[in-house]
């Protein structure tokens, strides 16, 4: 338990102090995607289609590990339950991860079928920032409650 506290710790601080880590492999993920849609729209071979897989093929680095950090953050949520004297700061934690899972599930992929709706896209995907201010507090919040749990571990 307490590695996987320090372990979050180095995380949550690394994303307050250098912002969204993920976001290079989003803007990559989102030029693939609209790669494919322009591939198949002009009708491409599969063969193109593989050779626009194969390219971005190394950011699937983001995939295999956003899952299984995923699943350690929730088994340490629900076994923070039972050293976590107040409950409240775990109760707390676990709604704002509720919500930020919710809200990123609530996010719709627009149709790239159309050049329109891809031009719309890029322009959403080359806009998106590394740093704001909802993810600054956020990060915070799951800072100040791993020092909580490092304080609960170790004292």
């Amino acid at each position: 338990m307490l590695f996987w506290t320090v372990a979050f710790l180095t995380f949550y601080l690394t994303c307050l102090i250098k912002g969204n880590i993920f976001h290079d492999a989003q803007i990559k993920a989102g030029e693939y995607k609209i790669e494919k849609a322009e591939a198949q729209e002009l009708g491409k071979t599969e063969i193109i289609i593989k050779e626009i897989d194969d390219k971005y093929k190394e950011n699937n680095w983001f995939y295999i590990l956003i899952v299984p950090l995923f699943i350690v953050f929730l088994v340490y949520i629900f076994k923070a339950f039972e050293i976590d004297i107040y409950k409240y700061p775990t109760t707390i934690i676990l709604a704002i991860f509720i919500l930020n899972v919710i809200f990123v599930k609530s996010i719709k992929m627009p149709d790239l079928s159309t050049k329109e709706n891809r031009d719309k896209y890029k322009i959403i995907l080359y806009q998106s920032k590394k740093y704001t201010f909802k993810s600054f507090i956020i990060n915070l919040f799951y800072l100040t409650y791993f020092i909580y749990m490092f304080y609960l571990l170790v004292f």
